[in-house]
């Protein structure tokens, strides 16, 4: 079961990587729900966080860049650009497990990745979550899992 998972996150990883003109955008034309997040291509010797809903759905719902101090989350009302507050916990591939992002209303998002397990070019987590508060000021929890990766210097 461990073997489809890796399989899995590598070939989402892949998929993202080699879809040609989708670098962090989403399309203006799109009026329906969104799925996900726009596909992310990572440069060579550049280094990302991918994090999925950890139901059956499997849910592309951020991408982040520790170096850069920013990230992508897919909100309730589309694809929104955060901020980062504070990184803490051990890196794997520059990207640090616990993040806390600032939303552009002043918002906090905690992700909490844990359960690390490395596989090639990246380290795979097993458990997570992120967190933000509703409108009613209740913590809403979002079970994840997520996938630090770095394209290597010899890929095109």
């Amino acid at each position: 079961m461990k073997r489809v998972y890796i399989l899995a996150a590598v070939i989402s990883v892949s998929a993202c990587a080699s879809m040609p003109g989708a670098q962090n955008s989403v399309s203006p034309q799109s009026t329906e729900r969104l799925k996900g997040l726009s596909g992310r291509v990572l440069a060579p010797n550049e280094c990302g966080l991918f994090v999925w809903t950890a139901d059956s759905n499997k849910q592309f719902i951020l991408f982040g860049q520790s170096q850069k101090a920013r990230a992508s989350w897919l909100s309730p009302s589309g694809e929104i650009v955060l901020g980062v507050k504070s990184q803490s916990g051990a890196p794997s591939q520059g990207q640090y497990p616990q993040q806390i992002f600032a939303t552009q209303t002043g918002g906090a998002i905690k992700l909490d990745l844990r359960s690390p397990q490395t596989i090639e070019n990246g380290t795979r987590y097993q458990a997570g979550t992120l967190s933000r508060p509703d409108a009613q000021g209740w913590e809403r929890v979002t079970p994840v899992v997520g996938l630090s990766a770095c394209k290597p210097a010899d890929s095109a």
